[in-house]
């Protein structure tokens, strides 16, 4: 079953840096940018899809977040960016590199569809 994430930060991720992480991770990830579908997909140096990330969205007020994502969904001073992404089926690497985006923002994830 995909993984639904929500990555709440106080500022937005560039490109640059997403392609950054995927080369941290071993065997390195293809980062690419698809605009005419305006997500971001992480592949396997096969094509097997790793993660779909959507480009970061302001959010001004923390009411939304958490009536869609629960009472977890706080940012800093109730301002900053949402990032929502889709992780496929064989999770593990593309929830390492969610990890590795949430350090960087020094952000929350919020992860649904994981078995407790």
């Amino acid at each position: 079953m995909p993984l639904e994430v929500a990555l709440l930060a106080t500022r937005e991720h560039s490109l640059d840096e997403l392609r950054a992480l995927g080369e941290t991770i071993q065997p390195p990830l293809l980062v690419r940018d698809t605009v005419r579908e305006g997500v971001i997909t992480v592949t396997e140096l096969d094509e097997t899809p790793v993660a779909t990330l959507g480009r970061p969205r302001r959010v001004e007020t923390d009411v939304d977040l958490t009536r869609a994502y629960g009472p977890e969904a706080v940012l800093a001073g109730g301002q900053g960016y949402l990032t929502e992404a889709i992780v496929p089926f064989e999770h593990r690497r593309g929830l390492a590199l969610v990890f590795a985006l949430e350090s960087l923002l020094e952000g929350t994830a919020i992860v649904r569809g994981l078995d407790a």
